[in-house]
């Protein structure tokens, strides 16, 4: 088999976004070895990004060769960071032979994906002037996001000089629209700094690029019998400055309470556009 390298093209309709809006998404080198009849083919990224995986999928396409009727995910390939991938069959070559140009053109897509974990200033809670919850939660962060992010845990100050070990309690994330499962937790699993408890909240949402409102629901909808909801959250004494800026594609533009509702920790995975792979092509095109 042939070997080459590939500096990678993206889709058409993605090379015409602006380079801010994948600005983290930066273009890999590929060696890709070419599909011999009865053979695989393999792509393997010689300069993967330190702490970002790659995750690729195959596109299926109708009769026509033109309209993608289905995705299939391939996973991580052959690495557990995505950089090596062999396709999943063998190739050969069809009988009669297709007269179109481009049959024979073999290619893969993948999805970069990098956690990304930055910090707001921790709360410290004046006792006389904390946030009392409303049915909604009123504690929300607006913010953009220049790719497509998944929040995968934040974290929560709720304000409390005692928390009942023996009581459980219940909390929800809510990004636009969107609700997390109801968190439920005890005593045990916050962190305690002073009179701020931290709790980490499993979010698992997954938000396009663009701008979003993220709100702490305190009261969420048919909670579990026998849980205590929350009594109050904790907030900063002072405004924060805005934009809290990060450079991994979320910037904090506002706060909700005169800028001092804070969502501590924000733990995410970005997800840069999904990209083809260069063609692979038939050894004896290459001959």
């Amino acid at each position: 088999m042939k070997s080459k390298i590939y500096l990678v093209g993206c889709l058409v309709a993605l090379c015409l976004l602006p380079n801010l809006a994948i600005g983290q998404c930066t273009t890999p080198t590929f060696k890709v070895t070419d599909w011999c009849e009865n053979q695989y083919a393999e792509w393997t990224i010689l300069n993967p990004e330190a702490g970002a995986k790659y995750h690729w999928y195959e596109i299926q396409y109708a009769a026509n060769g033109t309209t993608p009727i289905d995705t299939v995910d391939r996973f991580y390939g052959e690495k557990s960071d995505g950089s090596n991938f062999v396709s999943p069959y063998r190739y050969t070559t069809p009988s009669p032979i297709p007269t179109g140009t481009t049959w024979d053109d073999r290619v893969f897509w993948y999805v970069k994906e990098k956690q990304v974990n930055f910090s707001n200033p921790l709360p410290t809670v004046d006792p006389t002037n904390y946030l009392t919850p409303t049915l909604t939660g009123a504690f929300s962060m607006n913010f953009t996001s220049t790719v497509s992010t998944t929040f995968n845990y934040v974290t929560v100050p709720v304000f409390s000089n005692y928390l009942d070990p023996n009581s459980t309690f219940y909390i929800q994330i809510q990004i636009d629209n969107i609700n997390s499962p109801i968190f439920y937790f005890k005593k045990s699993d916050v962190t305690q700094v002073g009179a701020d408890h931290l709790i980490r909240v499993p979010v698992n949402l997954t938000i396009p690029a663009g701008t979003h409102t993220i709100t702490v629901v305190t009261k969420p909808d048919s909670p579990r019998a026998g849980t205590t909801v929350i009594s109050n959250l904790g907030w900063l004494a002072n405004p924060a400055t805005f934009p809290i800026n990060n450079t991994n594609g979320i910037n904090i533009i506002s706060s909700t309470n005169g800028g001092k509702a804070m969502i501590y920790n924000w733990e995410t995975t970005t997800l840069c556009p999904l990209t083809a792979t260069p063609i692979a092509l038939p050894r004896w095109v290459l001959s």
